[in-house]
């Protein structure tokens, strides 16, 4: 079985800096899906889908006729964006995919993604081969903290 390596970042400073926790290796996880991604460390990630698909929003901010952004509410007002990072977004798409793609989840619901005590995915298919390599998941914590430690952020790095 193939090895992958962690590196787990924690007391992320909001503009400062942060902690490195030395890098550990540790073997993949068993699943029984058929998943590209079973037996990685890479999770699988299905968001639920929005409630009220009328406040679905896609947004070509490239003007080449494929959307960019994704915005969608969770729970009825949790507002979540899929960025398509890799440029192969459909119209038809219900949610970004796991290749080269970033989830944020503005879970105080303060309209700024990736801010205080939001969440974020971001996949990263380095390689091109269409699977992904790195898969980054930050834990904002709260503002108040500012230079100074916060016990409640983390940053992990999982490399495939």
């Amino acid at each position: 079985m193939n090895q992958f390596k962690i590196i787990v970042v924690t007391h992320f400073f909001w503009f400062a800096g942060f902690v490195i926790i030395p890098v550990c290796s540790t073997y993949a996880q068993t699943a029984t899906s058929n998943s590209w991604n079973s037996n990685t460390l890479l999770l699988p990630w299905k968001m639920p889908q929005p409630l009220n698909k009328s406040k679905r929003k896609m947004v070509d901010l490239d003007k080449d006729d494929d959307p960019d952004l994704l915005y969608y509410f969770i729970n009825n007002n949790i507002p979540v964006v899929w960025i398509d990072d890799d440029d192969d977004m459909k119209w038809t798409e219900v949610e970004g995919d796991a290749d080269s793609d970033c989830l944020l989840i503005d879970r105080n619901m303060d309209g700024i993604f990736a801010g205080p005590e939001d969440f974020s995915i971001d996949w990263c298919d380095e390689d091109g081969d269409g699977i992904a390599d790195i898969q980054v998941i930050v834990n904002n914590g709260s503002a108040n903290h500012g230079n100074y430690f916060d016990w409640a952020s983390e940053i992990m790095y999982v490399y495939r």
